[in-house]
């Protein structure tokens, strides 16, 4: 008990000198304020005409920390700190547990008072929208660093309250969004500069929901859009992006953060864009995004060259297939397998190369397109493919659809046993970056983070059917890495000896 004693006084006192310190600074403040209420000229916030009562409250809290800040209360204060008798300290800390419960329960009473400011400024700001420009109603959407955004007769309203957005910019702005007006999520902007200087941005109300991360293709349009009208916004965040019901990627923050383009800004918005993307949901992403502005090399950004210049609107043929197909032939494969073939396209395509193709699909009804195809040989029934003849395997877009587990371990089953020696197996599976969401294969092993879904190897050995590795649960794990092979689908790489 001495002990703690002891050091109880020696943190006492080191917080008494910071305390005395805080303790002259909000003294200071008042009387900074009380300066500004007695010469209200050139201060737009105290003139009664834009903030009703505003003077008044001031002036209350004023008296009120002029109170609460006298110097003869500090010194009092230190005196008594100072000869705290040890026996005080003895009882206090018998005592340690009620007070903690105490104090917690006093910080809960607080959380309400934080959210005064915001709705005071909101109740401000909606009062002027309604005096000023006649706007009926206004309901607020929520409040930043720069303003308050309110909905009213199906228009977005952005009331910067706080003059961080210049009349200059605005107008500025509303000319570029002449430039990207016919782009899909971005608003042609209009804006309301009052006389005495404050501006607001207003554009067309659209319903949409939080963004999530994925949705690769319409980032890519937003940013390219914004890239065309010279324009790049430096504080890109899943919190400034939404998502329309046609799944296009929406911008809702327009202000100050949208600057003239340059190719340093450009390569910046692109970084952060990516991160969005890939780590909408992730706990550090805040760091992340700091990093990407200072440049260098992130982990994180494996993958940024694909975002930014692969192709927008990329159909599976242009994406995947001809990806297959260039495999295959790198390799020198002379027999494959496409095992879930659908239409016959890349067998097709092989087959008219030389290459002795068959191709499997259990859908009896694709026989008729098949037959079109003449080039590749085809067929529904299962049985039989355990042959381990064919140099590679294909098997695209189908253990990512597949729902019961026994089937599931069946494809992979067949997929070993087609494989001859020292022959490839080659899966491609759906990339959950890009649709948004997990796969069935991701759902299947519980601890495989979709986001990290990419490329890797697994050699199968021995004659018989050799799954990958597997998860906690004893299901098969079929792909995890940080790195992804495209933007819209993974490949998996398995060798035979």
């Amino acid at each position: 008990m001495n002990r703690a004693i002891e050091r109880f006084k020696k943190f006492l006192s080191e917080r008494l000198y910071a305390f005395q310190l805080s303790f002259y600074r909000a003294a200071g403040i008042g009387r900074t304020l009380a300066h500004a209420l007695a010469n209200p000229d050139g201060r737009w916030w105290l003139d009664p005409h834009h903030a009703p009562g505003v003077r008044e409250r001031l002036g209350a809290f004023v008296a009120l920390l002029a109170d609460q800040f006298d110097p003869r209360r500090l010194h009092d204060f230190r005196r008594r700190v100072l000869t705290l008798d040890g026996e005080v300290v003895r009882a206090w800390i018998r005592t340690l547990q009620s007070q903690i419960r105490a104090r917690q329960t006093n910080g809960a009473r607080t959380v309400g008072a934080l959210a005064w400011p915001t709705e005071a400024r909101s109740k401000l700001a909606a009062g002027w929208l309604e005096r000023e420009l006649g706007t009926r109603a206004p309901s607020a959407l929520g409040a930043g660093d720069e303003g308050v955004v309110f909905v009213a007769e199906g228009a977005v309203h952005k009331c910067f309250d706080t003059r961080r957005l210049s009349p200059e910019r605005a107008c500025w702005l509303v000319e570029r969004s002449k430039v990207w007006s016919a782009a899909r999520g971005l608003s042609s902007l209009r804006s309301t500069v009052h006389p005495s200087g404050r501006v607001v941005l207003s554009y067309r109300f659209e319903a949409t929901r939080p963004y999530e991360g994925g949705h690769g293709d319409g980032l890519r349009r937003l940013l390219d859009a914004l890239c065309r009208a010279g324009v790049v916004h430096r504080n890109l965040h899943p919190d400034n992006l939404r998502v329309a019901d046609d799944g296009a990627v929406v911008l809702v923050d327009y202000g100050s953060d949208l600057a003239p383009a340059s190719g340093e800004e450009i390569a910046c918005m692109m970084r952060r864009a990516f991160l969005c993307g890939r780590y909408a949901r992730h706990p550090e992403l805040k760091v992340m995004l700091r990093a990407a502005v200072e440049g260098g090399d992130m982990p994180e950004l494996a993958g940024l060259d694909a975002f930014v210049n692969g192709p927008i609107d990329a159909t599976k043929e242009t994406l995947l297939d001809r990806r297959l197909e260039r495999m295959v032939r790198q390799r020198g494969a002379r027999r494959v397998f496409d095992y879930g073939c659908g239409k016959g396209e890349v067998a097709t395509a092989l087959a008219r190369d030389g290459v002795d193709v068959v191709g499997f699909d259990p859908d009896p009804s694709l026989a008729a397109r098949w037959r079109r195809a003449s080039a590749a040989r085809f067929s529904s029934v299962r049985e039989g493919l355990a042959c381990r003849a064919y140099d590679a395997v294909l098997c695209a877009l189908v253990l990512c659809v597949i729902e019961p587990d026994e089937d599931f371990e069946g494809v992979v089953s067949d997929l070993a046993g087609l494989v001859a020696p020292g022959g490839e197996v080659i899966v491609a599976v759906c990339n959950p970056d890009s649709v948004n969401r997990s796969t069935l294969l991701q759902r299947r092993d519980g601890c495989c983070d979709p986001t990290r879904t990419a490329v890797t190897s697994k050699t199968l050995r021995g004659p018989r059917p050799c799954p990958p590795p597997t998860g906690p649960c004893g299901r098969p794990r079929i792909a995890r890495s940080s790195r992804c092979s495209s933007t819209r689908h993974c490949l998996v790489r398995a060798c035979a000896p």
